[in-house]
């Protein structure tokens, strides 16, 4: 028999409105036993803050004259004053008389409240009324009873009350606290099915401690741009749809998927589509949830949370950013609690090697870091495949814009395949926020449709950050950044003999940049040789030779950037890729600011030197390519300042004008023709992708 979902708050609710009436309780029985413990003497007041019992004499304060507040007397002692004729009038009020003797003197004595004054009480004593003892009786009616005054409290019990009414509400307190962030369930914390609209069916799981979130349905369709990914991961599928079609062959599904890629990539995106596409629940976790400051909480949590996952098979575990758990042993950077690191992951191990095949519980792993990974975590068993989920190219980028584009009013104008173009190595976190910060720009200006002006500034929003128009720049100013943002576009440009066409030159602050130079390569780069690297230096020179032309050697801080990426540069060449001369090759561990080193003081002069030398025919590229067509580049720079950004077929333009008859334009204009037809091509080809 199932038992009734109950929600954690009600339940937490309960427990406290519980807890504070059971606090209550106990100590009101503590005080009314201290209290009792005591013997109180009653006071002489006025009516009616006095209650002494009936058979006790309590002692009067001593007063004088008719102004004095009556005093309580027994009732014993009326019936003395009664028949000695000492009183004048009396005065019945609820439960008290008010006896007024002749002397003017006032006392008060209380009755029983059952007694009737005017027929019982005289007869009862046996008292005979007489001319000498007569005296006048008056019943005053109220319609409540007055309250018998309360018992003086004792200061130490009220403070004993307080103080255990305090210690009470804090151990409540600290108790609800560890109930919400470790709720005492089996299935861990932050442990989420997150397929329970998607499945069309709750987990069989009966805990309530299981938090399931409603989300959008994912599928198999809605990811592109890693096809190859999917096809890995659709295997799968089949394992957890049909696993007797697999079994019946002899095979076993895998026991775990690690999925390795840079960020933004759609790794999470991927295991979630795993799930939805076979209609299994899917619970996620991240690595930083098992790794705590104390032993055993970290692998208690991940004995919880393949508790859950056998109780819901067949199901989809994903923990993200495996690497914080399943960093190597022993290594320097677990930092402190080596204990409760390795006892987490060496539960990990065990919950992961321990598993049945025909629990159908599927493990997926996803982190940047596979380097750190201990290998035992690795190991054929626990992580059968590895998948790479790599930056998307054109054709990827491109069925990603269409996945993101639905729901998006976009203009006839836009073209996915030329936003595909000028965001070569976006992931697809990238280019859904490439078309989101689009549609906030459109309604900012208050638009029907997103244009491709949308698109451009949401691109260089997104890589160099906002617009700055507020800024004012002299003349002077403007002249400078013109002239450095043309000395990366024109030594580029000859540098690569015209095949390396800029798409853009502004001269408009962005960011901490006060002026940009853009570049978009006709392919993705998968290799750069030696001769491509060299433009590259070119380029990165172009702006700190023209500052240096300009102003004669009186040269800003505006290149400090562009020097220390062609430096960095430069240095990998020589290092990292075996491009200097004079040097074994080798590859040499040396970084800024580091010290120690695998090679001699005349290997790291001859390095030095060959980043020297590199760097001086950088320089001299750009020097040339500036110098010897001074004419044309001086018309650039008025076009920059005169428009401020140039960009597309209006920059092309300006080039093939100012520098017509050089090689570089001729190539360029002989790449263009043949570009023409490319495009064409290409854009055949990716208008057949799935929409």
């Amino acid at each position: 028999m199932k038992h009734p979902n109950i929600p954690k708050d009600l339940v937490i609710i309960l427990l406290i409105t519980f807890s504070v009436i059971f606090s209550f309780f106990v100590l009101r029985v503590l005080t009314v036993g201290i209290s009792s413990s005591y013997q109180l003497t009653p006071k002489t007041e006025s009516y009616p803050t006095a209650q002494p019992t009936f058979d006790s004499y309590a002692t009067p304060v001593p007063c004088s004259g008719r102004n004095c507040p009556p005093r309580t007397e027994p009732l014993t002692k009326l019936y003395d004053q009664i028949r000695n004729g000492e009183v004048k009038k009396v005065v019945a009020r609820g439960v008290t008389l008010i006896v007024t003797l002749k002397n003017d003197i006032q006392e008060s004595v209380y009755i029983p409240n059952n007694t009737d004054l005017k027929v019982d009480l005289l007869p009862l004593e046996g008292i005979v009324i007489t001319d000498a003892n007569r005296f006048e009786y008056e019943i005053i009616k109220e319609e409540e009873k007055v309250p018998p005054p309360p018992q003086p409290g004792n200061p130490i019990s009220s403070f004993l009350m307080f103080g255990l009414l305090l210690g009470g509400i804090f151990l409540i307190l600290r108790f609800v606290g560890r109930l919400r962030s470790n709720p005492p369930t089996n299935n861990g914390r932050k442990f989420e099915d997150k397929n329970k609209n998607q499945t069309g069916h709750q987990s069989s799981s009966d805990n309530p401690g299981a938090s399931r979130v409603s989300i959008e349905q994912v599928t198999f369709k809605d990811v592109a741009g890693v096809d190859e990914a999917k096809i890995e991961l659709e295997e799968v599928v089949d394992f957890l749809k049909n696993p007797e079609k697999f079994t019946s062959l002899g095979a076993r599904m895998p026991r775990g998927v690690l999925l390795i890629g840079p960020p933004g990539t759609g790794k999470t995106l991927l295991a979630r589509a795993v799930a939805g596409t076979a209609r299994v629940p899917f619970f996620s976790a991240n690595g930083s949830d098992f790794v705590e400051m104390f032993v055993g909480v970290g692998s208690s949590r991940i004995r919880k949370l393949f508790e859950t996952a056998r109780a819901n098979s067949p199901c989809v575990v994903f923990i993200d950013e495996i690497d914080a758990v399943g960093r190597k042993r022993g290594s320097q950077t677990m930092g402190g609690g080596g204990d409760e690191y390795a006892q987490t992951l060496n539960a990990l191990l065990h919950e992961m090697d321990g598993f049945d095949i025909r629990n159908g519980v599927m493990i997926i792993g996803a982190t940047n870091r596979p380097d750190v990974l201990d290998p035992s975590l690795l190991r054929p068993g626990r992580f059968d495949r590895q998948v790479m989920v790599d930056i998307p190219d054109r054709k990827g980028r491109v069925a990603i814009l269409k996945v993101h584009a639905k729901g998006k009013k976009l203009a006839k104008a836009v073209k996915l395949y030329d936003i595909a173009k000028r965001t070569p190595g976006f992931s697809g976190a990238d280019l859904a926020n490439v078309l989101n910060e689009a549609a906030i720009l459109a309604s900012r200006r208050n638009g029907n449709e997103i244009l491709s002006k949308d698109i451009d500034d949401a691109i260089d929003r997104i890589v160099a950050g906002p617009e700055k128009k507020t800024r004012l720049l002299t003349e002077s100013e403007k002249k400078l950044i013109a002239w450095h943002e043309c000395g990366h576009a024109v030594a580029r440009f000859f540098a690569s003999r015209g095949y390396a066409i800029p798409d853009k030159i502004s001269i408009v602050a962005r960011g901490r940049a006060l002026g940009l130079t853009w570049y978009t390569p006709d392919r993705d780069i998968l290799l750069q040789s030696k001769s491509d690297l060299l433009v590259e230096l070119a380029s990165d020179y172009g702006g700190f030779v023209a500052e240096d032309i300009l102003l004669k050697g009186d040269i800003t801080t505006g290149p400090s950037s562009d020097l220390k990426q062609a430096t960095r540069l430069a240095r990998r060449m020589v290092t990292d890729f075996a491009m200097g001369d004079d040097l074994p090759t080798r590859t040499y561990d040396i970084e800024e600011n580091n010290l120690i080193r695998s090679f001699s003081q005349e290997t790291q002069d001859k390095i030095d030197n060959n980043i020297a030398i590199i760097i001086n025919q950088a320089k001299d590229t750009a020097r040339h390519a500036i110098e010897d067509n001074m004419v044309g580049f001086e018309g650039l720079v008025a076009e920059v300042i005169r428009a401020e950004t140039l960009e597309g077929e209006a920059l092309i333009k300006e080039f093939i004008k100012n520098f017509a008859g050089t090689e570089a334009v001729k190539n360029t204009e002989a790449r263009l023709f043949q570009k023409s037809e490319t495009v064409d091509d290409d854009k055949e080809e990716t208008s057949a992708l799935p929409t």
